[in-house]
């Protein structure tokens, strides 16, 4: 009687090992991930509205954003407020990390719209309680691999 017993708990286990080793499994965002996510999708949100004041509420009155682009000069904190809420109607940030730096925190993710992706790295900035972006790096992607959500069976 215990054998089919233990056989079956041996089952459970080696399905359970398998189920959390196949990748796309859903993972659980961290406590900074959460955080800067939400502070993210208010930013972006604020620029879709065309919200100057919201937007800049979160950035340091020094901020610029940076791209591989020429000139390669910095695009200075006005200038971007008047042009980065342009074609995000429709945005998704995916593969989001977020590194602890001690004051700073260092935010990637990939920015869907579209069919533009952009991979972004933000530095944000402890700001007494709160936290405020004080650059973006900002490079276009490939947007074809993200492109909707994959099916498990491969097919759109």
């Amino acid at each position: 009687m215990r054998r089919p017993f233990l056989i079956a708990v041996i089952l459970v286990l080696t399905s359970c090992v398998a189920f959390a080793q196949t990748p796309g499994r859903i993972q659980t965002p961290t406590r900074l991930v959460t955080i800067f996510s939400n502070l993210e999708n208010q930013l972006t949100d604020a620029l879709v509205a065309n919200d100057s004041a919201s937007a800049g509420r979160l950035l340091t009155d020094d901020f610029s954003q940076w791209t591989p682009q020429p000139p390669g000069s910095p695009t200075p904190r006005e200038e971007w407020l008047m042009s980065a809420g342009k074609g995000l109607a429709n945005f998704r940030i995916r593969q989001m990390s977020a590194k602890d730096l001690g004051d700073h925190v260092a935010v990637s993710f990939v920015l869907t719209t579209g069919a533009k992706a952009f991979f972004i790295v933000d530095i944000w900035q402890k700001a007494g309680t709160d936290w405020q972006l004080a650059t973006r790096y900002l490079s276009p992607v490939d947007p074809v691999p993200f492109r909707g959500d994959i099916r498990p069976t491969g097919k759109n």
